[in-house]
């Protein structure tokens, strides 16, 4: 389905509009369009009619919904293109053919209506034929109305309006003859018609009939209508308003203008006066008004009126001087243009060319105009000025002033200088130096995880949080702004300064122990400088971590597995801006799950040394004064790899891979009362 796009009414004539001149006239029943037709589609409506011999072209009129019909221009061939139009609306054309003689025109009569509505899938061709005249007969309160049928319609329309009225739909009927009852006396019915053909894409209508009128009259008494009295012409410039006296029992007025070329021009009005204009200078026109009634559809007319002159003189030549000393004053984007008074002159005229906007033209009956819109410092603007008298409601024009050439204030910003970041956590402290007669500033903050930030302040400094990213490079350039005339002018960037997240530098946590007793560890360090605190983390014999924090510079841990492998690395924190800054982990330390020890057991082993030599290790150790033996263990990441005991203090191993790296840690003993008693494990180390 199409989108229906509801819009104002634009209609386009696809051709070329001729712009006429001169004095109008009707000149109904010389020439006539006997045929029109709508050929509708999804995106315009093209209207044909047949060739009237010796027009020289055609008036296009369409009846716009709740406004009536309406001039849209003038074609010289027989067809017009109209796009534009809403979707769902029924439009109604007609047209009229004009013959040009001199500076006269003479108009025909309007054609039949064609009716169109804008399509929406396929084309709809209006193929039905038209109603021809329309007879019509009044007899008292009762009137009948015949017509010719209409090949291919299903029906025809009625359309009835009452004295002066607007036309109202009074429905439908197959047949060609219907009768109006209850007309009311003095009343003058106007009747149209039109045929339809129903089909599967809706009501297809043919053009409206010729107008038909039923009037309530006495069929037994002659119609008598009065003759118009008191005929009175007035003439302004090339305008003349012609008046009269009423006439109590006419319809209407048809009055007659004889030409000079000595053709006529006929207009019907339904009131006592009439306004007609575009007379020739030099040359003289005759008028006369009759009255006339209604009677059976038919006009009687009364006598014409005396003959009156229409005199049109031929105007004395204006001169008007030349406009000088055109200055411009500009301030911001406003331009105030004066200039010498004009001796005579009514008013003045400027023209003024912007790039950006075109040709505008304002007038003025001062000697200044102040004009604001000015606002492109990138282009030339020009102004020149005429002065104009008021002549016959026309206007005459003097020659143009000499062109003047001017340009947008440009206001000079000074450059912002000594612009500083001071960085606090994730915020920064943004100063510059003031700028004289600066109304703000525009700092521009580059953040690559936010991209370009703008934001304005009326001081010499801006506060602004979020920069929480330590690994990429903040940038800050800031420029001076001041209000003119309800824009800013800028002045120039400051230049470009780099910061960073402030960045709190924690020392490395050194000389991690580990202090076995039975299911306990204690973890010990030495205390970092400007840390709140140490985050461990532990590294389990099944792989798993736990992680923990504490503001103290220790930490006892609990269900520590015998001889079971661990391992411990802790790091300080420092809070800064509500967040935490961690420095580095220390080195790990790897420890073994020990047993519960008492003062008969063993001291523990100190001075281990390790030398490799390619596969073969040398482990090596001071001995306990009380130990019978020792117990030494290496661990891979995941198990304990081998376990010796030896009653010596140096034992090599063949055959250690040099690919990974191992711990090793030993332990002594000795027997009390039979049974094995060992010392703490000593320091792990790492090879």
């Amino acid at each position: 389905m199409k989108m229906r796009t509801k819009s104002l009414i634009l209609m386009v004539l696809i051709i070329a509009l001729l712009v006429l001149l001169g004095t109008n006239s009707s000149a109904a029943g010389l020439f006539k369009i006997d045929k029109i037709s709508a050929i509708v589609n999804d995106t315009n409506a093209k209207i044909e009619w047949n060739d009237v011999e010796g027009a020289t072209g055609y008036e296009v009129y369409v009846e716009l919904p709740a406004v009536g019909y309406q001039y849209i221009g003038t074609v010289k061939s027989s067809g017009v293109q109209i796009i534009g139009f809403e979707q769902g609306t029924t439009y109604s054309v007609k047209v009229r053919a004009y013959k040009e003689n001199g500076s006269n025109i003479t108009y025909s009569d309007f054609s039949q209506e064609v009716n169109f509505k804008y399509g929406e899938d396929e084309e709809i061709t209006s193929t039905l034929g038209t109603i021809g005249k329309i007879e019509a007969i009044s007899y008292g309160t009762t009137g009948s109305l015949k017509w010719n049928k209409v090949d291919n319609a299903d029906g025809y329309e009625i359309y009835a309006s009452v004295g002066n009225g607007n036309f109202i739909d009074m429905g439908t009927t197959t047949s060609t003859e219907i009768k109006v009852i209850g007309m009311d006396k003095n009343r003058v019915y106007t009747i149209k018609i039109r045929p339809f053909m129903d089909s599967s894409e809706g009501r297809i209508y043919g053009s409206f009939s010729e107008l038909a009128i039923l009037k309530f009259e006495s069929t037994t008494e002659e119609v008598k209508v009065n003759k118009v009295y008191n005929f009175r012409i007035s003439v302004v410039g090339t305008k003349a308003n012609l008046s009269w006296n009423s006439v109590s029992n006419a319809d209407g007025y048809e009055v007659l203008v004889e030409m000079p070329e000595g053709t006529n021009a006929v207009y019907s009005v339904d009131t006592n006066k009439l306004t007609l204009q575009n007379f020739s200078a030099g040359y003289t026109y005759k008028a006369k008004v009759r009255a006339y009634k209604y009677v059976n559809g038919n006009r009687v007319y009364g006598d014409y009126s005396s003959l009156k002159n229409i005199t049109i003189e031929e105007e004395e030549e204006i001169k008007l001087d030349r406009v000088t000393n055109l200055q411009v004053k500009v301030t911001g984007e406003t331009a105030k243009f004066t200039w010498n008074r004009v001796s005579g002159a009514s008013g003045y005229e400027l023209e003024i060319y912007d790039p950006d906007r075109g040709y505008l033209t304002t007038t003025t009956t001062t000697i200044s105009k102040t004009i604001t819109g000015f606002d492109n410092p990138y282009v030339t603007y020009t102004v020149r000025v005429r002065a104009y008298k008021n002549v016959n409601g026309n206007k005459v024009y003097g020659e143009y002033s000499n062109v003047q050439y001017f340009w947008e204030e440009q206001i000079k910003v000074d450059k912002v200088t000594n612009v500083v970041v001071t960085t606090e956590g994730e915020k920064a402290k943004i100063t510059w130096s003031k700028v004289s007669g600066a109304s703000g500033y525009e700092l521009e903050i580059y953040d690559p995880d936010r991209g370009y930030l703008t934001t304005t302040t009326t001081t010499i400094s801006k506060t602004i949080a979020g920069f929480d990213n330590p690994n990429v490079t903040y940038a800050a350039r800031v420029r001076a702004y001041k209000n003119v005339n309800g824009n800013k002018v800028y002045g120039e960037y400051s230049n470009v300064l780099f910061f960073w997240k402030e960045q709190i530098k924690l020392d490395k946590v050194t000389n991690v122990i580990a202090t076995t007793e039975g299911e306990k560890a204690k973890i010990t360090w030495n205390k970092v400088s400007e840390a709140n605190g140490y985050e461990i983390i532990m590294y389990k014999p099944d792989g798993s971590t736990y992680t923990t924090r504490t503001t103290s510079t220790s930490k006892t841990f609990y269900n520590i597995e015998k001889d079971g492998l661990y391992s411990v690395q802790v790091r300080a924190y420092a809070n800064v801006s509500g967040q935490r800054e961690y420095g580095d982990y220390s080195d790990k330390l790897y420890f073994i799950g020990g047993y519960t020890l008492d003062e008969t057991a063993p001291g523990q082993v100190t001075g281990v040394n390790i030398i490799r030599n390619g596969e073969n290790v040398t482990f090596m150790w001071n001995p306990v004064s009380d130990a019978l033996g020792y117990e030494m263990k290496i661990y891979t990441r995941e198990e304990c790899a081998y376990r010796i005991e030896t009653y010596k203090t140096m034992e090599t191993i063949y055959g250690i891979p040099s690919t990974e790296n191992y711990i090793f840690s030993v332990r002594a003993f000795k027997y009390i009362n039979g049974e094995k008693v060992y010392s703490q494990y000593a320091t792990t180390q790492v090879f």
